[in-house]
């Protein structure tokens, strides 16, 4: 944000991100939720069910359509 980004996302799937004292069900759920996630919404992020996200404010705004 720092550097004039509207938005920051994380994940406990990318580079750096871990799971610790989780499931190998509850891993496939969340990988099976960002796949079905993705493919829907037309996006490509690597964890969609429980990543951080941080949005400017202007980014953030509702515009009517």
């Amino acid at each position: 944000m720092i550097e004039g980004y509207d938005c920051v996302f994380g994940s406990r799937f990318g580079g750096g991100g871990k799971i610790t004292d989780t499931s190998q069900k509850r891993k496939l759920i969340s990988r099976g939720g960002t796949i079905l996630t993705n493919a829907l919404m037309g996006t490509n992020l690597s964890d969609m069910t429980s990543g951080f996200e941080l949005f400017s404010a202007r980014r953030a705004e509702i515009h009517p359509q």
